[in-house]
């Protein structure tokens, strides 16, 4: 069940980066460090950490919740350039990460740019009675 989701982030990254053209490049150490929300009243993603593992980015999510934010935990990157003839290390400039939690898919598109991070997420409901729904952001380094 995984997959057809995979095949679809790649689909909606096609389409964020034709939406969303930017002429700055980026390289995967672009994207590592600790991110905080710019919104400090986000109802969504609170803050993102990102850290290299083995040649390999990990993305750390933590959701909005009260008293404290949701731990959604750690999942490696899938990165992306912007053509075939860039190498990952010195030209990605998108990742797309996904969360399994009970039920609920998450699908996350970041993109490193200006200093900055920006975020698509997609989140689908696997239980009846909940709208899918999307939400973007743009992160601060902390």
């Amino acid at each position: 069940m995984r997959r057809p989701f995979i095949r679809q982030a790649a689909l909606i990254a096609g389409l964020s980066l034709a939406l969303v053209a930017s002429t700055a490049s980026a390289a995967v150490t672009d994207f590592r460090g600790a991110w905080i929300n710019a919104d400090p009243a986000t109802r969504g993603i609170s803050q993102i950490a990102i850290r290299s593992d083995g040649g390999q980015l990990v993305v750390h999510v933590w959701g909005r919740c009260h008293p404290n934010d949701c731990d959604w935990g750690e999942v490696p990157a899938q990165l992306f350039t912007p053509n075939v003839g860039v190498p990952v290390d010195a030209g990605a400039d998108e990742a797309i990460v996904q969360f399994d939690q009970a039920g609920i898919q998450t699908l996350i598109i970041l993109k490193a740019a200006d200093g900055a991070l920006s975020y698509q997420a997609f989140t689908i409901f696997a239980a009846p009675g909940r709208s899918n729904y999307h939400q973007s952001g743009r992160m601060n380094r902390r």
